[in-house]
This record gives structure tokens, C-alpha cells and sequence, in this order.
């Protein structure tokens, strides 16, 4: 029996100076230029098993060949507006967005985009509901070389319930196709990302909840409902492709660790994995 394991990896370095023109206390403009280095690197481990006594035989080890590595110049501005207010583990008042427009020289030539937006809405007491719209891109030129990696929002900080941990060794916890790719998890992926959130707050101890004073770190529960968008290199804009978005909900509890994270434990139903019913997640993220 042979059995081979292939091993990738992608070193970024990167150097960038940022400097900002305040226009107020809420809004200022960013600029920010830099150089940025992408290396590749490989192995290849091939093992091979004796069929009758199980022993090993054989154990080799090579390294593929890899592409070169990039090299680019890369420069960018946003205007950043943020009213908001903090409550100890989340925003619960005012909004914030960031509209950025950046650009990649050299080895490969394209531009970044990236809008977002959130809005904190005080509704009853504590009782908040906070709205995000996401959108992530490299567009024009390079930038869906295949050297590049693509975006992922299978993330506990965007759309929650496809974590990767949570899929099988085989690449798919669900339904693999014909040609043993997981179909979902590939929904996942992509070189340009929409992505938007619904949460319904109820901070219980901390700034701005309903115990504000106590010794205890500040707690909040939540209710939440996820959903997001990728599309392939192949697709040229959001619509006309054959993806589907896929959508999450559930309850989460926010915890201040004593001023050094936010712990967040969720419990989530990931709507398109058929084979997947509630999961647990375990992270360290503040809420959006």
C-alpha cells in the first residue's frame, strides 16, 4: 500500500507605512504604501506498506517544484467613519464604515476593494441590534492568478457554521461530487466576498448593560443570523454565476477575559450542510 501527504505553503511578508488626515473626532483619511513578498514553498512525502505483514517499507521524501516568488508594490487609501460605542465585548450604539481602494505592483498588477459598513441601533434598554454589509475583492489585471489565496468566510468573524475544523480529513464533512471535491466548502472560497449580519444584543453585565456595575467582566448573549457570497475567478460580478449563498443562525455569549480577548462560545445551525445540524464554536471575537 502507498500512501503520499503534500504539504504547501505560502509565506507573506510584508512592510507598510500608514499615515491619516483627520477630518473630525469620527472621520478621518488613510493613506498607506508598503512593499509585500509572497514565497511558495513544498513537500512531498511518500510512504509505502508491506500488503502482507503491514511493515514499512519504503519512505521518501521530495520537493516539488513551486512557482516563483512575488513581488509587489502596493499603495492605498479609505475614508474611515466611527461614531460607535463600545459596551465591553461589542459596539452597541452609533455606526462605523470604511470605504478602501488600494492597488498591487509588480509581479502582478491588480486592485483591492473593500466596503463596509455597520450600524448599531439602541432598541429597548440595552437591547441592540446591529447590522453589517461586507464586501472583499481583488479585481482587474492579476488578480485572479491562481497564486493569490483566495478569500475564505467560513470565519467565526463572518459567517459562522463552516469553520474549517468542522469538515472531515476528506476535505468535506457533507457530500463530496464525483471528482471527490466538497462542493460547500467550495462555496466558501473565492477571489471577491460579500458577506452580511444580523444580531440582536442583550448586554447583561458591563458598560451600557444591565448590570453596569458589578465585579465581573462584562457578558453578553446573542442572537445572530449570517449569510454570505463568494464568487470564482471565472465569474466576473456577483450575479450569473451557478453558487448559491450560504446562511447560518443561532445564539452566541461574549465574554471580556479580563481585558486581554473577547471569548465567544456559539451555538450554530449552518443552513447549507445537509448532513451538519447544530455545531458548537469556540473563538476569540469581539463582536463586528
Amino acid at each position: 500500500m502507498i500512501d503520499q501527504s503534500v504539504q504547501l505553503w505560502q509565506i507573506n511578508r510584508e512592510l507598510t507605512g500608514i499615515t491619516t488626515y483627520p477630518f473630525n473626532r469620527a472621520q478621518r483619511l488613510e493613506f498607506a504604501a508598503g512593499w509585500r513578498n509572497i514565497a511558495f514553498d513544498a513537500k512531498s512525502r511518500t510512504t509505502a506498506y508491506s500488503l502482507d505483514t503491514g511493515r514499512l517499507i519504503a519512505d521518501e521524501t521530495s520537493h516539488p517544484v513551486v512557482p516563483d516568488s512575488l513581488n509587489l508594490a502596493t499603495t492605498g487609501a479609505a475614508l474611515v467613519y466611527d461614531t460607535s460605542v463600545f459596551g465591553g465585548v461589542s459596539p452597541l450604539r452609533g455606526q462605523r464604515y470604511r470605504l478602501e481602494l488600494g492597488g498591487s505592483f509588480g509581479s502582478l498588477n491588480y486592485s483591492n476593494v473593500l466596503l463596509d459598513y455597520r450600524r448599531y441601533f439602541r432598541l429597548r434598554g440595552p437591547l441592540t441590534f446591529a447590522g453589517r454589509a461586507i464586501h472583499a475583492g481583488r479585481y482587474g489585471g492579476d488578480g485572479n492568478d491562481l497564486r493569490l489565496q483566495d478569500m475564505f468566510i467560513g470565519q467565526p468573524s463572518l459567517v459562522r457554521g463552516y469553520e474549517p475544523v468542522s469538515f472531515s480529513v476528506n476535505g468535506c464533512g457533507d457530500a463530496l461530487d464525483l471528482n471527490g471535491a466538497c462542493p460547500i466548502f467550495d462555496r466558501l472560497v473565492g477571489s471577491k466576498a460579500a458577506v452580511a449580519n444580523a444580531e440582536l444584543r442583550m448586554p447583561l453585565i458591563g458598560p451600557l448593560g444591565i448590570f453596569s456595575k458589578t465585579g465581573f467582566p462584562p457578558i453578553e448573549p446573542a442572537i445572530f443570523f449570517d449569510a454570505g457570497y463568494v464568487w470564482p475567478a471565472q465569474q466576473s460580478n456577483i450575479f450569473g454565476g451557478d453558487r448559491k449563498p450560504v446562511t447560518s443562525y443561532g445564539g452566541t455569549i461574549r465574554i471580556n477575559l479580563m481585558g486581554y480577548a473577547i471569548g465567544q462560545v456559539t451555538f450554530v445551525h449552518p443552513n447549507n450542510r445537509p448532513l451538519k445540524n447544530w455545531l458548537w464554536e469556540l473563538s476569540l471575537t469581539p463582536g463586528f
